[in-house]
């Protein structure tokens, strides 16, 4: 029990000391962080920062930024994703073994490997500085673990259902977009895509 609390102790302190400095940091003027950069700020804490970020600075359009482009990259990676994992799932035969291999070695490639090459792809279609080619990185980025996770979610549904709801007359489109999509497995994935 003793070690339990005390690892528990070290690790609180391992995530609140750097924080705390941020934070001192935070509230004093450049000299000051120079001169003692662990101590606490010799002329009170002052927040010109804090004011200096949202008038020199545009920080309002980088959070809209960011913004944009985080909706926009976790709800089209989601909605693909489910798309390709049902018909990974829907193919149950070695095509749908052979996309489901070919997205799980995308999971493999490290980003360092393919970040020159995608530079200059987005270089060559004209999209850089541009929050689409922004969107269409982050997206060609978390596909494949989206795919990984919804396809293992996927496969545990049964087959009646898919069978049961092409009898009452939906076609594969439909059976796609009411049996599997209204489910928590979806709400549960966009943190994880939204962090990453």
């Amino acid at each position: 029990m003793f070690f339990k609390r005390f690892s528990l102790f070290v690790y609180a302190l391992l995530i609140l000391v750097p924080l705390i400095i941020v934070l001192l940091t935070s509230v004093k003027t450049l000299q000051e962080t120079f001169a003692n950069p662990l101590g606490f700020p010799e002329g009170g804490i002052k927040f010109d920062n804090y004011v200096a970020i949202f008038q020199e600075q545009t920080m309002a359009g980088y959070f809209m930024n960011s913004t944009v482009v985080t909706l926009f990259s976790v709800s089209l990676t989601l909605l693909f994703a489910a798309m390709i994992a049902f018909g990974i799932t829907r193919l149950n035969n070695w095509l749908g073994n052979i996309l489901f291999a070919l997205f799980t070695l995308g999971m493999m490639v490290p980003a360092q490997v393919i970040m020159v090459p995608l530079y200059s792809l987005v270089l060559n279609i004209g999209l850089t500085n541009s929050l689409v080619g922004l969107i269409l990185v982050n997206i060609s980025s978390t596909l494949p673990i989206a795919v990984f996770i919804l396809t293992g979610f996927m496969k545990t549904l049964p087959k009646e259902l898919f069978e049961a709801s092409t009898i009452d007359g939906a076609a594969i489109g439909r059976c796609s977009r009411k049996s599997p999509f209204p489910c928590p497995c979806l709400l549960s994935r966009q943190p994880l895509f939204f962090f990453s």
